[in-house]
């Protein structure tokens, strides 16, 4: 990622990678579950959400899995997902 935040061809290539195409989803994401605040997004936002939870969670447990360990990331999800308290 740092490689093609430099270089703007390859920045491209991941780009379409990750997001391969305006409206590629619709509806509510799939782990956005209807009265969650994740679920009142549009499903394009929603997956950027859930990219960048993925990719810097995967990068901080690599980097100090001691302080950011695997199973904290379908925690994250849950609480994402989780539906909203009344009131």
């Amino acid at each position: 990622m740092v490689h093609a935040v430099r270089h703007p061809a390859v920045r491209e290539q991941l780009v379409g990678l990750l997001f391969p195409g305006e409206g590629a989803g619709s509806g509510r994401h799939p782990p956005a579950v209807e009265g969650s605040g994740l679920g009142e997004l549009p499903y394009d936002e929603a997956d950027a959400i859930l990219k960048s939870l993925d990719l810097g969670m995967r990068l901080l447990t690599l980097l100090a899995p001691e302080r950011c360990p695997p199973e904290l990331f379908p925690k994250a999800l849950r609480l994402l997902a989780a539906p909203k308290a009344d009131g």
